[in-house]
Parts: structure tokens; sequence; C-alpha cells
């Protein structure tokens, strides 16, 4: 391994990594490993998952530890997930039981001794999630001098993911204080897979002097890519009652949801290794496990045993599925995002997709995923469920935007594009949280110190000083804070109670959960808001159960294994498509390509498709006259949709929403074009609009925030007024009259 990157290395470090059985250096991590000797700056390593990222800056830092050990932390390694700090806490022992550095871990499934003798012993690498670096704060604000003086390294993993993320915002708080409080910056770096924009990402690592931090990407050529679109229709929907049946037919839900034609064409693909079937919520992967397991629970003939992943799981099945993934025994592993990112589980054969993700970066993630051996292949197999239109349809239907959807985003992923981001979000609530931290931690402070602390060199720059007072005082209505004589603020009633609970040290929202028990065994929690009752059937972990017992005082569902079904009682998350991925569907739509990726039932839905958007004249424009109503087709994404909502009720419209399309009742069209006209040149205020949502609170402190305030963050967040805007232009542009909508609608059905 003679190359000049690996001659920069200490001579222990270069003993270690040949002893480790290397044979070579990858070249992003000679890359990192010559940047890092270059100069003092910061910078972000970006790589596939499974690309050697943390060693690439593991080697050089360890080269400088050695022989030099420190009085406190020297390294801190900041982890969004628990599963990737106990995997590369692993790793790195592996590298450091020879150099005598110590590598240490801190999260909630570390045992209090542990972190005990670190607290009395601090020294060498910690890892640690963003909330445990939290309760170090709260908990021990006079031990994190000592445990941090030293710090020369602070390294945050899984950087794409947190650009614009509450945990984001919140690490980029808690490494502000560190700084703070031990008087010193260390040497920054980030890990990242995707990065759609580097100079968020340089902006995340170094606020002050973001053109300092250098990028180091993996520029290794691409693996061979397949990607196949499959089209899966389901049919005629069940009664309500279908799962609740005790005699219903184990397939019952099948022809209503085609997961299990998706499970029986799953049996037939990557049937010589593991492979990751993604779902976009935990109930699509509980029923598709159940319609897997149906014939077999454990491997036989050679089929690979089927797991499941996702958060509603106990840490031990999650621990279980990962430990099989990586041991290299055959496995289909039906999850969430949750193995989207974080730990290195081996060889992946192949990724499945039930319905498209909200976002190209999460596709583009989990194919990551796949083809990670020398001479493999990346493949992903895109399945979309569609509904046989009836003559009742409406014309969202019969353009079939899930199909739409898939063929865009994977267009997209195909040319190399992902979401932007925005950096305009102002994070009030995290703002919530980090004042209140604060207070708790140093007992009180003034408010021009708080915002000094937060806000003006802290992350927090998009909130005002006048802003910032409104936030305050929004909190002392609340009693969350008081001021006495001298001004100074500290928690009030409200806020100790608050800050005192065991889930405040998370900025995000944490569900109340109860646990569910079979006996001995805890298979995983289900939120506390489900309306649970004794009876009632349940499905986790691929398995059916029966509620036996509810402990409300322990958080406890005690089942017991049963051959019933029910639907499982899940809260899904709904993500936020960007404008981009709806103008490519508006592309895709009215185009005449057919990509040899999309197999016949595909290619036939969107053949349907395009002759019903032919007939119903979106091809001349984006504007359809329905007789008495008119129906908008604006190509925007959620938030932009979102915005336009809410302008036709400024404007006191009569309007509905589908997945495409807004339509607005006893109208003129000459009256619709007015109004998008007054939306494309005056561009109305978006904190107006803001106010017209109906549920403001989107995040965990929301309710403690002004309204007012409230309605400037959303504004800014969850509308899109300039991207509004441009859509009602476009779409004026290009509107050219058309004889009625109904009639050509009537023909083309007939």
């Amino acid at each position: 391994m003679d190359t000049p990157a690996f001659e920069l290395l200490h001579p222990k470090v270069q003993q270690v990594v040949q002893d480790l059985g290397w044979g070579s250096l990858y070249p992003v991590q000679e890359a990192a490993i010559e940047c890092f000797a270059a100069g003092p700056s910061d910078f972000i390593v970006a790589a596939p998952t499974a690309g050697g990222k943390t060693e690439a800056l593991a080697l050089p830092i360890l080269s400088q530890l050695v022989g030099k050990p420190g009085n406190s932390v020297q390294v801190l390694c900041i982890s969004p997930l628990k599963a990737l700090i106990n995997d590369q806490w692993a790793r790195l022992r592996k590298l450091c039981r020879t150099l005598g550095i110590e590598v240490s871990r801190w999260h909630g499934d570390v045992a209090q001794d542990h972190k005990r003798r670190l607290r009395q012993h601090p020294r060498g690498i910690l890892f640690i999630t963003p909330e445990s670096l939290e309760s170090c704060f709260i908990n021990y604000p006079h031990e994190l001098l000592r445990l941090f003086r030293d710090l020369e390294y602070a390294i945050v993993d899984e950087v794409h993911s947190l650009l614009t993320a509450e945990r984001g915002m919140h690490i980029r708080s808690l490494m502000a204080r560190l700084v703070a409080t031990i008087q010193r910056r260390p040497r920054c770096f980030g890990l990242s897979a995707t990065l759609s924009d580097p100079l968020a990402a340089r902006a995340f690592l170094n606020l002050d002097h973001p053109e300092s931090v250098h990028l180091v990407i993996d520029k290794s050529k691409p693996r061979p890519l397949k990607v196949e679109v499959v089209t899966i229709t389901r049919g005629e929907p069940l009664a309500a009652n279908t799962y609740e049946s005790e005699n219903e037919s184990p397939q019952g839900s099948s022809l209503a949801s085609g997961l299990a034609r998706i499970a029986e064409d799953l049996r037939g693909f990557f049937p010589d290794g593991s492979s990751l079937v993604f779902a976009n919520s935990r109930r699509v992967v509980e029923e598709l496990a159940d319609h897997l397991r149906e014939q077999c629970e454990l491997a036989v003939d050679g089929e690979a045993a089927v797991v499941l992943h996702h958060a509603s799981l106990s840490a031990r099945v999650r621990r279980e599925t990962e430990s099989l993934l990586k041991s290299g025994i055959p496995a289909r592993a039906v999850t969430t995002s949750s193995l989207e990112l974080g730990i290195d589980i081996g060889a992946i054969e192949g990724i499945a997709q039930i319905d498209p993700p909200c976002s190209v970066a999460s596709m583009i993630q989990r194919l990551g995923r796949s083809g990670r051996r020398p001479g493999s292949t990346r493949h992903l197999r895109l399945y979309v469920r569609l509904t046989p239109p009836n003559d009742k349809a409406a014309l969202t239907d019969l353009l079939h935007p899930q199909l739409l959807q898939a063929v865009a985003m994977v267009r997209l992923s195909l040319k190399g594009w992902l979401e932007p981001l925005r950096g305009d979000r102002m994070h009030v609530s995290t703002l919530v949280h980090q004042v209140l931290s604060v207070l708790k931690e140093t007992g009180g402070q003034t408010g021009p110190q708080l915002y000094r602390s937060l806000c003006q060199e802290g992350p927090f720059r998009q909130v005002s000083p006048g802003d910032f007072k409104v936030l305050l005082q929004g909190l002392h209505r609340h009693r969350l804070i008081q001021q006495d004589a001298e001004g100074v603020l500290f928690l009030g009633p409200c806020g100790e109670t608050i800050t005192s609970a065991p889930g405040f040290y998370a900025a995000f929202v944490t569900p109340v959960e109860l646990t569910v028990r079979w006996g001995a065994k805890e298979l995983g929690r289900l939120p506390a808001t489900a309306s649970l009752k004794e009876g009632q059937c349940l499905l986790l972990n691929g398995r059916r159960w029966t509620v036996n017992a509810i402990a409300w005082k322990s958080k406890s569902i005690w089942v017991i294994p049963t051959m019933r079904k029910q639907a499982p009682v899940f809260l899904g998350a709904a993500g936020e498509i960007d404008d981009r991925v709806f103008q490519e569907m508006h592309d895709v739509l009215l185009g005449q390509d057919e990509p040899d990726w999309l197999d016949a039932t595909s290619v036939d839905f969107l053949r349907s498709a395009r002759e019903a958007a032919c007939k119903a004249g979106l091809y001349n424009g984006d504007l359809l006259d329905l007789d008495g109503a008119i129906q908008w087709f604006p190509w925007a994404g959620t938030r932009t949709m979102r915005t336009l909502e809410l302008w036709a009720q400024h404007d006191g419209l009569n309007c509905t929403t589908d997945q495409l399309s807004l339509t607005f009742e006893g109208i003129s069209m000459e009256e619709v074009k007015a109004h998008l006209r007054r939306l494309a040149h005056d561009e109305p205020n978006g904190v107006e609009l803001a106010s017209l949502l109906r549920n403001k609170q989107a995040e965990r402190f929301d309710q403690y925030v002004d309204e007012a305030l409230l309605d400037k963050a959303n504004s800014k967040y969850r509308l899109d007024v300039a991207s509004a805007a441009v859509a009602a232009q476009r779409s004026l542009n290009k509107h050219q009259p058309m004889l009625s909508l109904q009639g050509r609608l009537t023909r083309f059905r007939e």
C-alpha cells in the first residue's frame, strides 16, 4: 500500500491498516487524508453508504492522536442514529485497539456506568447523539469544560439528512454553545452521502466562513444501474371491516392493496442475496411482510428469510435484522426510511420500493445501498400500485399521478438531480427548545445574552431582535419563563416541568408510546394515541397479535399470537414533494417516450394517461373549462399547492384540490385568470396567507410561539409564494380557449 496518502499516516496507524488486511485505500480516503494534511480547514467527505467515509476521517485523525493523550474528549462524533453509533464505535475500536486511544459511545441505550466512567476520565473519541449531548448541557453543566477542554476535532455524520431538519439546527446550536463553553473552536468535519447543495452543507459546518470548507467527493466511477418500474393493479376497494373479520382469508386485502401480488412478484427477484424492500409507511411494511410470511417465516428451499426494520420495532428486533443482513445470509428486509441511512449492512443485491418516495434524494440514497460489491450492479425495482379507473373516475385519476411521479423521479435521478434546499427557515420551535435548555443550564440569562448566544453567535440568524422579543413574550405568557426585577430570565413553572421531563432532550416531536410485549419479549412500540382495545388485533414485526391487556400505568400492551388480521394502527407521515418533480411529471405526461425500464403494464397505463390528457385538452394549456367550474393543473409541488389553495381562500373562491389540480366552482374562466394575474403580478403577502392555515402548529414547541411569529415562520417554511406566482404566470402564458371538458371526457370514456 505504497501511496503518497498512505505515507502521510502515522507508522502505527499504517501498521494497523496492514494488520487488518486492507488491500488498498479507497480513492475518497486518500483524498481525505491529503486534504487533512494540507491545512487546518474544515471539510466534508461525500461518498455513498459503505464507501469508506468513516475511515477517511478516522485514519488521519488517529495519526494525530497517537502518543498524544488528552485530558478530555479529543474527538466528538455526533450522529443522529444510535445504530450507526454502535456500528462505528465497534469499527473504530478495532482500529484503536493497539493505538492506546479510548473510544466511547453515549446514547440512550448505553449503561449509566459507562457514562459515569467517561465523565470521570474523559479522553479519546466519543460517539454521541444530539439528544445525549443536550443531556450533558442539562444534567452536567459544570462538567462540560472538563469533558471537552481539549477537544480538537468535531465530526457530524449524515450531514445531508440534517441540513434543513430540526435535529440539524439542534446540532448546530449545541456546537455553538459548546464552543462558547470551552472557548475554542475544534476543526470540524462532515460525513455525507448525497449532497444537493454544497453551499448549504458548507454553511452547516461553518456558518461564519462557509467558503473555507472544502469538499472531498468520491469520484469513483458509479457501478452499472438497472431500473425497473412495475405497475401492479389494485382490485375493487374492500369493506371497512375487511381486517376485522374472524373468518377473513389471509389474502383478504390483496385485491384492495396489491401488496399480495407484490409479495408474490418479489419472491422471484433478488434470489442470490439480500435485498431491501422500502415502503413509505410502517403500515405498508407490516402488511407486505405479512403477505411475504404467509407461506413461511424462516427461509426454506433457499428462499431468503423475511425480516423487518422500522421505528416502532424494539431495538432488539432492529439489531437482529441488521446483524442478519451483515452476516451474508440471504434475507429480505422490509423497511421504512430507518434503513435508508446509517450502518453498513453488507452486500445488498437489489432494492425494491413500494410506491414512489417523496424525494429523489431518498430514492438515490436507497439505491446506493445496493451494488456495493466490485463488479456488481445497482438494481432498483419500483412498484406502482394503481386502481383501474371506472366510468365515474375524475380526470386526475385518469392521469395516474402515482405512475407519473414514479417515472419522473426515475428520470430525475438518472439525470443526477436532487432537491434544492431552502435556507430561510426560522426554526422557531427549535429556538424555543434551546432557550429553555440554556436557562436550565445556566439558571438565568438576560434577553440580550440569549439573543447573542443563540442568534448572533449561534445558528438562529433568520430571527431578528424584534422576532426574538416576540418569542420571549409568548414564552412568558405560557409561564415557560419568568423575569426578575433586574431583567434576568429564568424558567417558569411550566418551563421547569417541560425541561425536567425525560423526553425534553429531543428538539423534535417525541410522541408518547406504549411498549408491545409478548411474555418477556419486547416487540416494539405503538403511539399511545392509537385507539387500541383489549381483544383487538394488530400487525407488528410481520406477525399477527391479539391485544390481551393494556396497562396504561406501565405503558405496556400485552399481546398473544393470533391468525386474525387487522389493519395496523401506525400513523403515517406524509412528505413534501418538490416543484421540479411535478414539472417533470408534466413533461412525462405530454411526452412520447416510453423508457425501456417500464414494464408492459406501466406502458399501457402511461399511454392511457397521455390519451386522457390529449382528449381533455392539457396539451393546449393548464386551465380546463368544466361547464360551471374551472380545473387548474399548475404542476406544482406540495408547498406551492398549499400556497395556491390559501390564495384561493384569501380571494374568497370556492376551491377544492386533489393530487394534481385545483377546481374552482361557480366561477368563469375570465375570473380565474384575473385571480391568477393578481397572484402573478402582485405576489401576495406570505404571512397573510400563512395566517389562513388551519393547522399552524407543525413542530414540537409551536404551541408556545406567538401566533403572529408562527405565521411568519410558516410563510417561510410551509409556503412558497414566489413559486406560486411563477406557476400562475406559466399557466396564463400557456392558456388557449378550449371547448368544454365535460364533453371531451365523456367521449374519451366511451
